[in-house]
């Protein structure tokens, strides 16, 4: 018994796997049937080669049972498109879809989607079954666009058949009936010309048809009738009178028109309106006379010689101009009548009459041309020439038009003067100067000292007295600058309050007392109350080796270390240019200034602070050390940790930038901070000694920003510490050097963002 039950167990096994087999050749064996199988979660249940083959073509991705289908499309559209339609099978829904799918390649695809469900009807899946119809699509869409290529192609020919200007107009061989005729045609023949019925109408349209001598054409001789004949044929002045008893002058072609056997199966002509061309002959003589007298009266000089450069017209103009009358100039050399000079007094009329009558060019005068007249007057003039050509280009003589350009040549050179003047001064400009300093950087003219010069208060002075007085302040100034200075100095002004001077073979020591003599000068002239100021910086340039432009930086912060202390009245521009000079001098300020003002926006932020004030206390954390332009160069560059004495010195930095930004306006608030920026809460701090609330909250957060920043940065004398390590010292000095709440707000928000 137990053997004939597993007897029937390998039987049933047997036959189970040759239907598994069975089942799987019917599934493989369609090459471009796609059929695959998922779960709910979208993983395969099963997939055929055809299938894994698309996704390797469309997607890129080698596909195994397991993997889920979603996943394994790339393309976003594709993968929704997928999900829904696995949605609808699993809701029960079967249908049928045709869409593109790929990533890597495009494919169209027409497919079937099925719920699986299990002996108990309850859906586990979904089937697809898909088949490539690219090929079918593509064909399709390519008989879409070539019916729709042949209906543009034939709307464009009827397009261009009505919109061209040359009548056409075809007939039917043998039978002579009408097959076409464009609009151009109905326009130049008119409606009642053109035949609409049988060939025994074209009888009627030939009595329209004369020949030149006003002559019926004889109907053989017509080139409709000549291309039904096989005749090409060609009027180039055919007469017609239309109905409306018009006259019109045309030229027709006429042709036959065959197939592909070279039988005749049309005739066909088209003409062209030359009424215009014919009517203009007919006023030729008239127009010339009109020309002439319009030669005689127009504003320029026109003067006209044939192919042996012998002049044949001088209008009123050119007799003026050139000194010598219609009639005393005709039959004489051209280069006698018109003599024309370089700028060197050098004749160029032969070379430029050769051009002309020679070459046949087109040419016009030098810029500079100077046309002497027969008094010997010289007088610049604008010139162009042509020469008059015949049939197959032949020379037949030369026109010259030109006119008087004196006038026009003195503004030219006031437009040049100003391209390297300065307009209010009468100094030389930025321009030139720039030019100069490029010119004069050689060694003969060792030692180059450059001088620059910046007026004190100019703005204050324009806002309290007006531009017109400080414009007269500096054209004052510009005197005094140039009087003192010798005729090969460069003068010039380089824009708004700023001179610069650039001597050649001038040594330190003579600088000097050039400065000294400006100032004295300068110092003894007044404009209404206000006695000119100005503040004087300069370097000398000793070797080859030495950059002209680096020289020309250091004049400039030379003066401005002066003006520093000289002006009367700080503008913002001299701020901004103090701080530049002292990032300038140290790029390690430069980068300490700027972390400082991040920092210090950063805890504004985060404090709540609106976007103006954010802004202006970041301004004020840039700024913050400005007043350092004031300190000896030898202290803000040592390496080593600064003596008492230094320390002293350097201390005075928050009251030198204090006064600095007092003095303008839009900085007056944020100097208060800098003023600020190194009291202490417990009041130990400095200038003032100010403790906790006393002190501006700006400057409370600038105070935290600036410490931070100098912690965790680099210095020669004492070792940098890591964030924590910082973090930890602003802890220990919560409450003492620190505002206590904004070191707390500081370390719970901020920090963590640095």
């Amino acid at each position: 018994m137990r053997k004939t039950m597993e007897d029937c167990n390998k039987l049933r096994q047997h036959d189970w796997k040759k239907s598994q087999l069975l089942l799987h050749s019917c599934l493989e064996s369609p090459r471009d049937m796609i059929i695959l199988a998922i779960d709910p979660d979208y993983d395969y249940y099963y997939f055929n080669k055809a299938h894994k083959a698309a996704m390797k073509y469309a997607y890129g991705i080698d596909v195994a049972m397991g993997m889920n289908l979603l996943d394994c499309i790339t393309s976003e559209s594709d993968r929704k498109n997928a999900k829904m339609n696995y949605d609808m099978a699993m809701q029960g829904i079967s249908h049928s879809t045709v869409q593109q799918y790929g990533d890597k390649a495009i494919s169209y695809y027409e497919t079937f989607y099925n719920p699986i469900r299990d002996d108990d009807d309850r859906i586990i899946g979904a089937t697809a079954f898909a088949r490539n119809i690219s090929d079918r699509v593509q064909s399709e869409e390519a008989l879409v666009q070539s019916r729709d290529e042949l209906m543009r192609q034939n709307n464009l020919f009827n397009t261009l058949l009505d919109i061209m200007p040359v009548g056409v107009f075809m007939v039917d061989a043998p039978s002579g009936t009408p097959i076409l005729a464009n609009v151009a045609a109905r326009e130049l023949l008119g409606q009642g010309i053109l035949p609409s019925a049988t060939k025994q109408n074209l009888s009627e349209v030939y009595q329209a048809y004369r020949m030149n001598g006003e002559d019926h054409y004889p109907p053989e001789e017509m080139p409709i009738l000549r291309g039904m004949n096989g005749e090409v044929s060609h009027i180039d002045d055919m007469v017609v009178i239309r109905p409306d008893k018009t006259k019109r002058y045309l030229e027709i072609y006429g042709s036959p028109v065959k197939d592909s056997n070279q039988k005749i199966w049309a005739s066909l002509v088209s003409f062209l309106d030359v009424t215009e061309r014919k009517e203009m002959e007919l006023k030729l003589a008239k127009e010339t006379k009109i020309l002439e007298a319009t030669l005689k009266s127009v504003g320029d000089g026109v003067i006209a010689c044939d192919k042996n450069g012998q002049v044949t017209f001088l209008n009123p103009v050119a007799e003026k101009l050139t000194g010598w009358s219609n009639q005393e100039a005709i039959g004489k050399p051209l280069n006698h009548v018109f003599r024309i000079e370089n700028e060197k007094a050098e004749p160029i009329g032969e070379s430029f009459f050769d051009q002309i009558l020679t070459y046949g060019r087109t040419i016009e005068l030098d810029e500079h041309a100077i046309l002497v007249s027969a008094d010997g007057t010289k007088r610049a003039i604008e010139d162009s020439a042509a020469p008059i050509l015949l049939d197959q280009n032949e020379i037949s003589g030369a026109v010259i038009v030109f006119s008087d350009s004196t006038e026009k040549q003195k503004r030219i050179d006031e437009i040049e003067y100003l391209s390297y003047h300065d307009h209010l001064t009468g100094l030389y400009n930025r321009r030139f100067f720039e030019e100069e300093i490029d010119r004069l950087d050689t060694e003969r003219n060792l030692p180059i000292t450059i001088i620059m010069g910046d007026v004190n208060g100019l703005k204050l002075i324009n806002d309290s007295f007006g531009h017109e007085v400080g414009d007269e302040l500096l054209i004052k100034t510009a005197e005094v600058i140039a009087t003192e200075c010798r005729e090969d100095d460069i003068v010039a002004r380089l824009g708004g309050d700023e001179f610069v001077i650039l001597l050649p073979k001038t040594n330190e020591t003579q600088a000097a007392l050039l400065v000294q003599r400006l100032k004295s000068g300068l110092n003894s002239h007044r404009i209404g109350p206000i006695t000119l100021s100005v503040s004087f910086g300069y370097e000398t340039k000793t070797s080859v080796s030495q950059d002209i432009k680096e020289l020309l930086r250091l004049t400039e912060d030379h003066l401005y270390r002066h003006k520093l202390f000289e002006s009367v009245s700080m503008r913002s521009r001299t701020v901004d240019l103090i701080l530049g000079t002292l990032h300038e001098k140290n790029k390690r300020e430069m980068l300490h200034s700027k972390r400082v003002g991040e920092i210090a926006e950063a805890i504004a932020d985060s404090m709540g602070y609106g976007t103006d004030d954010v802004n202006q206390i970041r301004v004020a954390g840039v700024m913050h050390d400005i007043g350092k332009i004031g300190i000896d160069e030898s202290i803000l560059n040592n390496t080593n940790k600064l003596t008492e004495e230094e320390w002293e010195q350097m201390k005075r930095h928050s009251e030198i930038g204090y006064r600095i930004l007092s003095s303008v306006n839009e900085f007056a608030e944020m100097a208060e901070y800098v003023l600020e920026h190194q009291e202490r809460w417990d009041g130990t701090g400095y200038p003032k000694g100010l403790k906790e609330e006393e002190i501006s909250v700006p400057a409370r957060i600038i105070c935290i920003a600036d410490a931070f920043d100098a912690m965790t940065t680099e210095r020669t004398y004492k070792r940098t510490l890591t964030k924590e390590e910082a973090a930890e010292e602003l802890r220990l000095g919560a409450g003492t050097q620190f505002d206590p709440a904004i070191i707390e707000l500081f370390l719970a928000r901020v920090l963590e963002k640095l």
